[in-house]
């Protein structure tokens, strides 16, 4: 049986011999228990086997630590917009506050900003100024639209404002800005 002090703390799961893992005591379902950003994060790994659970424990982790290793890795040094929106993709990822929608349609204004910018990706942080988001807004707003789900073929007209609104505020957060996303799928 197992201590009564853990189960009070986790009342469905128990701890395996794997660092970070736990079964589920009715279903046998196996987890991983994260922490990032003083909040503890779960993760289903999808399966009963112990053996898989064990084998997949450490890429799981891997994901639920991505944006500590790459914060470090800004901190380090020169770094691009491609690995801020890596850090920002992620955070989005494992957001528990969100629906599954509003972080996909949050992704999609990420690959429409570096599908609309050219060399965006590899681009130095410091090398993105002022001057240079305007012309590329002034370019995406103009343009025939977002890709996103749905579109088959060439659209016509002009882009939605709130996709234009929804990318710029993902292009400000992958550059580190911290403003709110006027989500309409919340």
């Amino acid at each position: 049986m197992a201590n009564p002090s853990a189960r009070s703390r986790n009342p469905n799961g128990l701890k395996t011999r794997v660092q970070h893992v736990y079964r589920h005591r009715d279903s046998g379902r196996y987890y991983v228990r994260g922490y990032r950003q003083g909040k503890e994060i779960w993760k289903a790994l999808g399966t009963t086997s112990a053996e898989v659970a064990r084998a997949q424990a450490p890429r799981v982790l891997g994901e639920i630590n991505k944006v500590r290793t790459l914060s470090g890795s800004l901190l380090a040094g020169r770094s691009t917009v491609g690995e801020a929106a890596e850090i920002y993709k992620a955070e989005v990822e494992t957001d528990v506050t969100i629906k599954q929608s509003s972080k996909d349609y949050r992704l999609e204004t990420i690959r429409a900003v570096f599908k609309s910018w050219e060399g965006l990706a590899e681009a130095q942080l410091s090398q993105i100024t002022e001057p240079k988001c305007r012309e590329w807004a002034k370019r995406f707003l103009n343009s025939k639209g977002a890709p996103g789900p749905g579109w088959k073929g060439e659209r016509k007209g002009t882009l939605s404002a709130s996709r234009y609104n929804n990318s710029v505020d993902s292009l400000r957060k992958d550059s580190g800005g911290r403003g709110q996303a006027r989500d309409p799928h919340e």
